[in-house]
């Protein structure tokens, strides 16, 4: 039984994470991604979990986050405090599930506790989402994504109101950009 629940709320608490698993899609490493738009609302970031697949890996996603989104957001993260998984199949919760507990337990491993861990799940297709979910509510992680509307003819969001929404069993918050 599920414990996770979509949330409404008025306080944004990106701010209070020192670590962040994102799922990858094919664009995160623009500096127009909704990660790039994420790490400009963090105030701290000492940890990333990057989770894509194949496809991400070929067309340099992580590298262009590590060298690029990171450096111009202001965070200098070494190799050391980074993980990049991208071996998954993008149609596998499975493969998801697994990654995410193991980027919770890295992050663990180096000292984080399990409030201080945010999953935004925004980007990379349904079924990676659905599996990092999976993973996070069994390990109390929280979920976050970026809720916006979109033109699916025209393949681009309709500019207007974007907000960040938690889902989890953790409290409730969203965050107007």
């Amino acid at each position: 039984h599920m414990r996770t629940r979509i949330l409404d709320g008025s306080t944004s608490r990106l701010g209070d994470k020192r670590g962040l698993i994102c799922v990858m899609g094919l664009e995160s490493g623009r500096s127009t991604s909704p990660l790039a738009l994420l790490l400009s609302q963090l105030n701290q970031l000492d940890y990333l979990v990057l989770l894509g697949t194949p496809e991400t890996k070929a067309l340099g996603v992580s590298s262009q986050i590590t060298h690029e989104l990171l450096a111009a957001s202001g965070f200098g993260l070494g190799p050391d405090h980074v993980m990049i998984y991208e071996h998954g199949d993008s149609f596998s919760m499975e493969d998801f599930d697994l990654a995410c507990r193991q980027g919770v337990n890295w992050l663990v491993s180096h000292g984080l506790s399990i409030a201080e861990i945010v999953c935004d799940i925004t980007a990379g297709k349904r079924a990676m989402g659905f599996g990092v979910l999976l993973a996070a509510d069994r390990t109390g992680v929280e979920v976050q994504y970026r809720d916006s509307s979109y033109d699916h003819q025209a393949k681009s969001r309709i500019p207007g109101r974007l907000v960040w929404k938690g889902v989890s069993g953790r409290g409730t918050y969203h965050a107007e950009v």
